[in-house]
């Protein structure tokens, strides 16, 4: 089987990807919440998705389990089906407004893509020739990341790093969130004050939140490791450039223990030791190439728990390039992954639309109820910091 008959075996990444949202509950799916400024009718968006479709033969794939490894599969344009789909659409329909829900399996999509998908369907939907750069006929598979040339060579490390269940269905469906995000949106002048201020300490708003979390979690837990992952974009690692405009999911997912403490005088200064760590995980990450079995196995230890709580951190940044001339049609964009039963934490995710910064916490089912105050907290007091200094 290869890629020539629509199979390819998953890579490394979205197999880890695969058996968490299998084995953890839904642990790595991504919705992407947008509002368009005008209402549209069911048929129109209909059609606008017939079209999608068509151009985006990546989102007829399907994960399949042959032989104790997964593969992608390309479903039959004759013989189409939601059933095992990796992605999921709603609409509400207003009187001036319409909101849509986009759901996508991680395996074929991360924080970069989902921009590029969604844009992907507003061409449609306004009728916008060609689309994005999408042809009809491409091929469907997105990169496999295991096979391409790793350029580390003369790069320097990036300043900024970016009770055990049943398996679903690895065709999977799609599963709801264990819990609502919670939301906070700073003003335009807020968010480019907070970036400046962090800035100039050599931070990163993502950073220094996460700090703030992670002292929070330590003492909700009563647990002194914490963990603090982020998900490190690689279509600038690789030497074929080309990646750096391809669909699918291009990261990897580096851990480091976070320096925890008790008070804010020293949180810059341990903000700043927690990313120097990250990024030297991030520098020192390849790809794995391992069999799928020891990847299921792992993921499998993963979520019979024990692991350090954790808080993970993923920044999209601006969305604005991606949505290209759709920016100004929006009122409301958003990603979020949803983190299912995965270790006590929670998942700070950053991305920013029309210079207004946005925080959203998801935590889970195993999250510290009082960890969402914990993240209002912090981004309040980070945007007084900036404000006062």
């Amino acid at each position: 089987m290869n890629g020539d008959e629509g199979v390819r075996r998953l890579s490394d990444t979205e197999a880890i990807f695969a058996y968490t949202h299998a084995l953890m509950g839904g642990n790595t799916q991504l919705t992407t919440e947008f509002t368009v400024n005008a209402a549209f009718s069911p048929e129109r968006v209909e059609r606008a998705v017939e079209l999608w479709l068509r151009r985006l033969p990546l989102l007829s794939l399907r994960i399949a389990d042959l032989d104790g490894s997964l593969w992608f599969r390309r479903e039959t344009p004759e013989a189409p089906s939601p059933e095992g789909r990796l992605w999921r659409l709603r609409v509400g329909h207003g009187p001036a407004a319409t909101r849509f829900a986009f759901t996508c399996h991680h395996a074929i999509c991360d924080g970069y893509s989902t921009g590029q998908l969604v844009r992907a369907f507003l061409d449609g939907l306004f009728g916008v020739p060609g689309g994005d750069g999408f042809r009809p006929g491409a091929d469907p598979l997105p990169p496999d990341i295991d096979e391409l040339t790793y350029a580390s060579g003369d790069m320097r490390p990036p300043r900024t790093p970016q009770a055990r269940r049943s398996p679903c269905s690895y065709s999977a469906r799609l599963t709801a969130s264990a819990g609502s995000p919670v939301t906070f949106t700073l003003t335009p002048r807020e968010s480019r004050r907070l970036r400046n201020w962090c800035r100039a300490r050599e931070l990163t708003v993502g950073g220094l939140l996460a700090t703030g979390l992670a002292d929070a979690l330590a003492r909700e837990t009563g647990r002194e490791e914490v963990t603090v992952s982020t998900a490190v974009s690689l279509r600038r690692r690789y030497a074929e450039r080309s990646l750096i405009t391809e669909p699918g999911c291009v990261l990897g997912l580096v851990r480091t223990p976070a320096r925890t403490g008790t008070g804010a005088n020293d949180q810059v200064d341990r903000a700043r030791e927690n990313a120097a760590a990250l990024r030297s995980a991030a520098y020192a990450w390849r790809p794995a190439r391992r069999a799928h079995a020891r990847i299921r196995q792992s993921v499998e230890r993963e979520a019979a728990g024990g692991g350090a709580p954790e808080i993970r951190v993923t920044d999209i940044g601006s969305v604005d390039a991606a949505l290209g001339p759709h920016t100004a049609r929006l009122t409301e964009f958003r990603t979020v992954a949803a983190r299912g039963d995965a270790p006590p934490g929670g998942t700070l995710h950053l991305s920013s639309f029309m210079g207004a910064l946005t925080v959203a916490l998801s935590t889970g089912s195993k999250g510290p109820a009082r960890l969402a105050a914990a993240a209002e907290r912090a981004v309040r007091e980070a945007v007084l910091m900036s404000a006062s200094r």
